[in-house]
């Protein structure tokens, strides 16, 4: 029904004007059938992008404003966890975890600290996990989305407030990786 009445707009749109009843319904009737066939063709492409492969996100990446690198690998159970394996101080990175919340923590190289972890997986995003801000030693509820197979989406909420990262991934042999502490 839905296609029906879409396929008469596009057909009084599209023209049509001048023609006999007839033809507007041998109109009607081809516009019918391709807007259905596009729209099943739409729905099954769409129904493929939803389910995207649970090890795209692993790999390293280059926060976004340059100065961590955090390796994404498999947490053991299939899920994804974030590990800090180097830090650029010159680019603002943090080297010493002194801002955490438990203050047993403090005092800890940033390199080697777990980042990211308790993600559960929604399809095409990595959804309900944490994230750890080594600025502000808060940990935050967090998303994960592969906008490009470069190009990660990192989203840290507190509340209903959430902020977007976008953290790029580095290739092997990439001379932007910043020096990995010792």
């Amino acid at each position: 029904m839905y296609c029906d009445i879409l396929a008469q707009f596009f057909l009084v749109t599209i023209g049509a004007h001048g023609q006999d009843i007839a033809m507007k319904k041998r109109g009607l009737s081809k516009i019918t059938h391709r807007f259905k066939a596009l729209t099943l063709s739409a729905l099954a492409f769409g129904s493929a992008s939803a389910t995207a492969e649970p090890t795209a996100v692993m790999g390293q990446w280059l926060t976004d404003d340059h100065s961590s690198t955090v390796d994404i690998r498999d947490c053991g159970d299939g899920t994804p966890c974030g590990v800090v394996v180097a830090v650029d101080p010159a680019q603002g990175g943090i080297a010493i975890d002194d801002l955490n919340r438990e203050e047993s923590l403090r005092g800890r190289e940033m390199v080697g600290v777990t980042v990211l972890e308790g993600f559960k997986n929604g399809g095409d995003v990595w959804r309900s996990g944490h994230i750890y801000n080594p600025k502000d030693g808060r940990t935050y509820r967090a998303s994960l989305r592969l906008a490009s197979k470069d190009l990660l989406v990192v989203s840290g909420c507190l509340g209903p407030i959430c902020k977007k990262l976008h953290w790029e991934r580095l290739s092997q042999g990439d001379d932007t990786v910043v020096a990995e502490a010792q």
